[in-house]
């Protein structure tokens, strides 16, 4: 059987069946070859995958096809090692904020760089922004000029108030899209969306 991995969780994963859509809660069986890097996991979030069923329909997955991309994180200390934290990803959509909490354009900039490296078509969506000033409203459409200007897509959003978001659900419509932005605690935070309609 053939499928998707939906949601990784320690060793379990949520596999999606392609043919049925049907979701099954799955394990690794064996050992997986890691070529080229060193990776702290064998599987990720938009692996495609083969697997086998047993008793109580707990899925075995026995092999991971070709990856056509993939996002990683990289260790910071000496071990070289790094993370996958998706992949087959059609789209990456960076939430920019320009308070609550503020997001740095460097931290932008490393995200782009990474979907430049991986052949990852990037979303910066500019965020809450009816939360903002007219002063820092200019802000924020200077900072978009700035990445329109060299070739990134740009969106103004805002949940509150549910601007563009109609336009954002259109553009994620069919693809699987990865989602990072900054928690009010000031960490990186991703999200993987899987559209299965």
């Amino acid at each position: 059987m053939k499928g998707k991995i939906i949601k990784s969780t320690g060793s379990w994963y949520q596999v999606l069946e392609l043919e049925t859509n049907k979701i099954f809660e799955a394990r690794i069986r064996g050992k997986f070859k890691l070529i080229k890097t060193r990776l702290t996991n064998p599987l990720a979030v938009g692996d495609f995958v083969e697997f086998q069923l047993e008793q109580d329909d707990i899925a075995w997955i026995t092999k991971i096809e070709s990856r056509s991309n993939y996002l990683i994180r990289k260790s910071v200390n000496l071990s070289k090692e790094a993370h996958i934290i998706a992949s087959n990803i059609d789209l990456a959509c960076f939430i920019f904020t320009l308070k609550h909490p503020e997001t740095s354009l460097g931290f932008l900039d490393r995200f782009l760089a990474c979907c430049e490296a991986y052949n990852i078509t990037p979303l910066i969506l500019f965020n809450k922004i009816d939360v903002l000033h007219e002063e820092e409203i200019e802000i924020v459409k200077d900072i978009e000029f700035l990445y329109q200007e060299i070739g990134y897509n740009t969106l103004e959003i805002s949940s509150y108030s549910k601007l563009n978001l109609d336009q954002l659900q259109e553009i994620l419509k069919d693809k699987t899209s990865v989602f990072l932005g900054t928690q009010d605690v000031g960490n990186p935070h991703w999200l993987m969306h899987c559209n299965l309609d």
